[in-house]
């Protein structure tokens, strides 16, 4: 019965798997999943812009679904649960190269990884980081991944030399650090802006590591071509409606860019990584 758990279940247990139903309406609905890099209460709240703005658009019923964690949305996405996935680079190319998802677009502008720790703190390069532990929003999530190869090329090798703690989410991996409870935290320029001011005043950011791509939208391949053109297309349109423009600007987004296929290709380093981590490597 997980498949037809409703969006207020999914507030409340803060996970779901999405429901696999006709709506009222003699139209299928769309589950619109979107990767955990918030709790599922915040994750909702912030896409519904988006859910508005696609079931208008495309004259369907659109809900929105996530997961309690980044594994557990991977392999909901590779089990074909979700229409339309808004996920992290490296999960959306793992998505095309094993479930067959079709990339459609990513959000510009480019993003980074940050590495922060308590304003106050006396660390001031990596070496400092040494035998301290790293707060991660999620053991698979971009820029952990992203990090954790940038701190192997300053000589810091993971649980040899610093310890990665999983947190709940990304806000979460910056309160861990803003109460000392851990040295450092991982996280993405574009999320600490979004962080509340009183969390945020207390870190500061030791350094930046840049990251290929950015978060990207696909559709499942099991969707009919002409809906998923229709998708790109209003997708593409979104910044020139006023909530889109308010949706973009609130999340420090400026649009959309065409995926291409360099990019895709950058990632599958990530990739690798990934099934490594998961246990999936074949």
């Amino acid at each position: 019965m997980k498949y037809f758990f409703s969006l207020l279940v999914l507030l409340l247990a803060q996970s779901s798997a999405p429901a696999d139903t006709v709506a009222s309406t003699s139209k299928k609905t769309l589950i619109l999943g979107i990767f955990p890099y918030l709790n599922a209460r915040s994750v909702v709240s912030a896409y519904q812009p988006v859910r508005e703005y696609l079931e208008h658009s495309l004259d369907q019923p659109v809900q929105i679904y996530t997961a309690p964690d980044f594994k557990i949305f991977a392999q909901r996405t590779r089990d074909g649960e979700y229409d339309i996935v808004v996920t992290p680079p490296h999960l959306a190319r793992l998505a095309q190269s094993k479930s067959g998802y079709i990339p459609l677009l990513r959000y510009a502008p480019d993003i980074t990884a940050v590495i922060v720790v308590a304003k106050d703190d006396p660390i001031r390069s990596p070496a400092d980081l040494r035998n301290k532990i790293i707060a991660v929003p999620d053991e698979l999530a971009m820029v952990t991944l992203a990090s954790k190869t940038w701190l192997e090329k300053q000589g810091l090798r993971a649980e040899r030399d610093y310890t990665f703690s999983a947190a709940k989410s990304h806000y979460d991996a910056i309160a861990l650090v803003a109460h000392g409870k851990s040295s450092a935290a991982i996280t993405s320029n574009r999320i600490l802006n979004q962080l509340p001011n009183t969390l945020t005043r207390n870190v500061r950011v030791l350094t930046s590591i840049s990251i290929p791509t950015n978060v990207m939208y696909a559709a499942n391949s099991r969707l009919p071509a002409a809906l998923v053109k229709k998708l790109s297309a209003v997708l593409l349109d979104f910044p020139n409606d006023a909530a889109g423009r308010s949706f973009l600007e609130s999340n420090n987004y400026t649009g959309f860019k065409l995926i291409t296929e360099m990019e895709l290709q950058s990632l599958d380093s990530y990739v690798t990584d990934l099934e490594l981590i998961m246990g999936t490597a074949p």
